[in-house]
């Protein structure tokens, strides 16, 4: 997604109390975090000042977020400088939550 040439990332997450209250959570402290330190993608207000909104789509609820695009390229996974054991042992470290 693209405004005035500018990359965002949008993120949907389908609706549950429990999802809205980590969401809450998180954004306010990515915003925390924004007006803080340095090099942190920030999260993107709506034209309601909020950092997130919910929507109706076919009976089930949305919680949308926008955010300011990492600066960063796409890791090239045939360049074993760029994709290698190190990374993806990094990558394995994260904690996705599914």
């Amino acid at each position: 997604m693209e405004i005035q040439q500018v990359p965002f990332i949008l993120r949907v997450s389908e609706y549950s109390s429990k999802k809205k209250s980590h969401i809450d959570f998180e954004l306010n402290w990515v915003n925390y975090l924004t007006d803080n330190l340095n090099n942190i993608v920030k999260p993107i207000k709506s034209l309601n000042n909020n950092l997130y909104e919910i929507i109706q789509v076919d009976n089930k609820s949305y919680i949308l977020c926008l955010f300011e695009k990492a600066k960063g390229k796409i890791i090239d996974c045939n360049n074993p400088m760029e994709f290698n054991d190190k990374l993806s042992q990094t990558i394995s470290n994260f904690n996705v939550d599914r």
